[in-house]
């Protein structure tokens, strides 16, 4: 249901609210879980790392290999969590008022910037070109009720990093989804567009409010 809503161009922004509470509950709730409970190792895991993460980053690291590595060496030492690694409407289920997430054979110990990234772009370029601004709702319900939630984690300051994060992860998610071999299929827009859009998230640097990045990357107004 939520991906034939998302193809249809019905984000529904108010359940952004609800996935962001629940998503800083699964990241919060883990921070710091050992390899063990995850891959049962830390081998185990830099393999699920590097052929999960690894074929989203083959875009990124073939357009703008200087750029990605220095993000991911960046990301690298970021504070870990438990990483669904597959965060797209196709695995959500809602039920009243549980939420069930499926695929877990891609999760991994790592930086959870990167669901936040992968689920976002998903409302980005799968939706039609004029519900564009109705995703960004939703993105910002999200990441308001995350931030809000995951202060009983984390510092803000640290908090701040994540988004900042999310914002270059998606970057290269987004040139995972375009520019590889994935049927999108309400992603009519330029090409060049995208690519220049995700590589100016990719080399941001200062940013830790993705909702203002949008805005001035003239997402919203592309309807």
């Amino acid at each position: 249901l939520l991906v034939h809503e998302l193809l249809a161009g019905r984000p529904h922004p108010e359940t952004g609210k609800f996935f962001g509470k629940t998503i800083a509950k699964v990241h919060g709730q883990t921070l710091g879980i050992p390899h063990e409970k995850v891959r049962g190792s830390k081998q185990e895991n830099d393999k699920a790392v590097k052929f999960h993460l690894g074929m989203r980053l083959e875009p990124a690291l073939e357009m703008f290999p200087a750029e990605t590595k220095e993000f991911l060496k960046i990301s690298e030492t970021a504070v870990t969590s438990l990483v669904l690694g597959d965060l797209a409407s196709k695995n959500i289920f809602v039920d009243i008022k549980k939420v069930r997430f499926l695929d877990l054979e891609r999760a991994f110990v790592g930086d959870p910037a990167f669901d936040l990234a992968f689920l976002f772009c998903h409302y980005l370029i799968e939706v039609p070109t004029d519900s564009i601004s109705v995703s960004v709702e939703f993105i910002a319900n999200f990441i308001d009720s995350y931030r809000q939630k995951m202060k009983e984690y984390l510092k803000d300051e640290e908090a701040k990093k994540i988004e900042n994060r999310v914002i270059r992860f998606l970057g290269i998610t987004i040139l995972y989804r375009i520019f590889g071999f994935y049927l999108v299929v309400n992603a009519k827009q330029n090409e060049e567009f995208w690519k220049l859009t995700a590589h100016k998230m990719l080399t941001d640097k200062k940013s830790n409010s993705l909702v203002d990045v949008l805005h001035r990357l003239n997402l919203v107004e592309l309807t």
